[in-house]
């Protein structure tokens, strides 16, 4: 018998149509499905008794409240407190999805040693870290010479500041550093306006009618995320919202106006602002005497001349309507807050920004104001035994000498956004430093790291959330542990107690239920303020705990401390700088700066701007995969920018590109949306060596934001 092809084809189609009338297949897809539902290492859901606990977020400084419902011991779902005093029933998708973080793949669970640059892990034991670390400290100590001893607190505030400032104090020129802020380095501009007993500034959003943003974004993880959130959904709208911005933010997307500036030109539009409302006498009628008094500078009288609402509009790329409509609303409006944003929209911003900013809330009455910025008092300070002395003071990383590092210590227990590794490097000793962080996860805070010691993660532990940056007055609550920490994970401070007697420290034994219970008594002692129950939403003054013990039983059950606020305190404004002259000059010359940049544009060039979305996309394994799958967020690698200034550089939607700046090259691939600004590129910041900011220039006060860079295709 001849066998062609036809016998073939017969033969194979009789196969595929037995096959499928067979049961066999059907029963192997069952057998697969049940094996691969019971392998060893698939998580199998608990079973038992549904409870509800509470706690607070520490995910970031904000603390929201949550409620937790749980199976037996296990977290299964989070949910925000309506009733909460702060954050009023609201939580971003970072504390939605916090109970993921312990499955997530990038969990740290045992001290490892880091080399080539982070792509290679040696395990080490609790003993090799206190022998190897504290030697390297002992012999810093010896030699200060060597270089400087630092330590970055991702979340200052805590009872470990407190620590983390001792233990810098024991060494020549030690240093604690604070990480970027920038709604605590705009609410600076004002520090020292209130007297010594309410250090510190907060923003009463509760009672604006009218709020101006400057790369706030509101929605998206500014402040306390409920704060704001809310408004839209309250019976009067909320506050009337300016959002300014290059990018279309979320936040942009819900205001009630948006205008998109150039990057970099922020700093004009606000004293364009400043010179109609001067011009026009739309201040507070309370500021006449000292708003007539700054005429007398002649920086300041040249200055708001020299931008008329016409150059303004120019420089931003706005229309001169749209700036004398901004104005007048301010001025109509009142109280009216104008916010300096930061880390969402780009880098943070500059001295010279924050200046300008405030001084809209200086014209507009919002300092010291019910609606605007509002002296607070800071955190009960308690008393510990080895905590006490002089303690170095808090700096900035502008602050230290490029290259004079020689130890530094990362707090990365908080998964904030981290700084640029170009710029950390960029304060260390050259080829000689040793960088240390504590984390709970590999962050890009750690990829330059040489050891990486692992600490509880969020919901493993009891830890202190100390006052937001934007919040009107002193608070504290604490997340508790609801699930067990990996066996090696320990606090900061314990990992510091290991090494200090092989470094030779005068180091106090200290724990973090130490440092705990002694803010928590110092709270109690100051006997201000009230505490507000998650449980059962009542509120109990402070002065009514019959003990410190007492207080703490709360904290733990899931309880809020809110000081007082200071509705008397009148503040000086005269003690601002907005009335030393230097300052004005100052401005001038930045400003006339920036517009001369901005007046000689590139056809080659454009500005290179990185910007973060909302913590969603690290919060969570599952969070991180739809983030990326969905497309509503730019991946790592995508650059967005406006189809004008693509088909000014020839490229198209998806395209391969490469930009280049000074400080080196980064490939992307090119998505198109009319709403970005033209003339500018925006690339997502990224956990790997991707990140975009390593291509921005970085000045000598270590900020970074806009850079010129060059874009070209790569596949032609």
């Amino acid at each position: 018998m001849k066998i062609d092809r036809r016998h073939l084809l017969k033969f194979m189609g009789g196969s595929a149509v037995g096959v499928v009338l067979s049961p066999l297949p059907w029963k192997v897809v069952d057998d697969v499905s049940i094996w691969t539902q019971n392998w060893s290492w698939i998580p199998v859901p608990v079973r038992g008794e549904t409870i509800f606990r509470h706690t607070s977020c520490a995910l970031c400084p904000a603390g929201c409240g949550l409620k937790v419902r749980c199976i037996g011991a296990q977290p299964i779902a989070l949910s925000g407190l309506t009733g909460h005093p702060t954050s009023h029933g609201f939580v971003c998708p970072g504390g939605l999805l916090g109970h993921h973080l312990p499955f997530s793949s990038r969990r740290v669970t045992q001290p490892v040693r880091l080399t080539k640059g982070g792509r290679e892990a040696a395990p080490l034991s609790t003993e090799q870290v206190a022998s190897d670390l504290g030697g390297v400290l002992a012999r810093l100590k010896a030699d200060p010479a060597a270089g400087r001893f630092a330590i970055i607190d991702a979340l200052p505030g805590r009872s470990t500041s407190l620590a983390y400032r001792r233990l810098a104090s024991q060494f020549p020129g030690g240093a604690y550093i604070l990480p970027p802020d920038g709604i605590r380095q705009s609410l600076g501009v004002f520090d020292g306006v209130a007297g010594d007993a309410y250090p510190e500034l907060g923003v009463d959003l509760d009672g604006a009618r009218t709020v101006v943003s400057f790369g706030a974004d509101l929605f998206e993880g500014w402040g306390t995320p409920g704060r704001f959130a809310r408004k839209p959904q309250s019976s009067d709208g909320g506050p009337r919202l300016t959002q300014i911005n290059p990018r279309y933010s979320n936040t942009a997307c819900m205001a009630d106006t948006w205008l998109p500036v150039r990057p970099g030109s922020e700093a004009i539009l606000a004293l364009g602002l400043a010179g109609v409302i001067v011009k026009e006498r739309l201040f507070n009628s309370g500021l006449s005497t000292l708003i007539d008094g700054l005429d007398e500078i002649p920086d300041f009288r040249d200055l708001l001349a020299a931008i008329p609402v016409t150059r303004a509009a120019e420089v931003c790329g706005i229309s001169p309507e749209a700036v004398m409509t901004t104005a007048r609303e301010m001025g109509a409006n009142a109280p009216c807050l104008a916010l300096l944003g930061a880390g969402y929209s780009g880098g943070p911003f500059g001295e010279d920004d924050r200046l300008a900013v405030n001084f809209l809330n200086l014209l507009s009455g919002a300092v010291g104001a019910p609606g605007g910025l509002v002296p607070r008092r800071s955190l009960p300070q308690m008393e510990i035994e080895g905590l006490t002395g002089d303690l170095v003071p808090p700096t900035d990383l502008s602050e230290v000498p490029d290259g004079s590092i020689a130890f530094l210590m990362i707090d990365a227990t908080v998964p904030r956004q981290a700084i640029p590794a170009a710029l950390i490097e960029r304060k260390l000793v050259k080829d000689k430093a040793v960088v240390v962080s504590f984390s709970a996860l590999e962050v890009q805070a750690i990829g330059r790291s040489h050891y990486v010691l692992p600490v509880p993660l969020y919901l493993e532990a009891l830890e202190e959330i100390p006052t937001s940056s934007d919040s009107p007055f002193a608070t504290l609550s604490y997340s508790v542990p609801l699930v067990p920490a990996p066996p090696a994970a320990s606090a900061p401070v314990e990992w510091i107690g290991r090494m200090a007697p092989t470094a030779g420290l005068d180091w106090a034994p200290l724990s973090a239920d130490t440092l705990n219970e002694a803010r928590i008594r110092a709270v109690w002692d100051c006997k201000r303020g009230s505490v507000y129950s998650y449980a059962d939403g009542t509120t109990k003054a402070n002065s009514e705990f019959a003990s410190a013990e007492e207080l703490g039983t709360a904290f733990k059950a899931g309880a809020c401390w809110l000081d007082s606020s200071a509705d008397s305190v009148k503040p000086d404004l005269t003690k601002s700088p907005y009335f030393k002259p230097e300052t004005w000059g100052r401005l001038k010359r930045a400003v006339n700066a920036r517009i001369e940049v901005r007046s000689k544009p590139s056809d080659d060039r454009v500005l290179l701007m990185p910007f973060t979305t909302a913590f969603l996309a690290t919060a969570s394994p599952l969070a991180g995969k739809l983030t990326h799958e969905s497309g509503l967020y730019l991946r790592p690698g995508e650059a967005l920018m406006s189809p004008s200034t693509a088909g000014r550089l020839a490229l198209r939607e998806g395209q391969k590109a490469e930009v280049e700046t000074s400080k080196g090259r980064l490939r992307v691939r090119i998505r198109l949306d009319e709403s970005a600004v033209p003339g500018t590129v925006f690339v997502p910041v990224s956990e790997t060596d991707a990140d975009p900011r390593n291509l921005c220039d970085i000045g000598e006060d270590c900020i970074w934001r806009a850079t010129p860079a060059k874009l070209r295709r790569l596949d032609v």
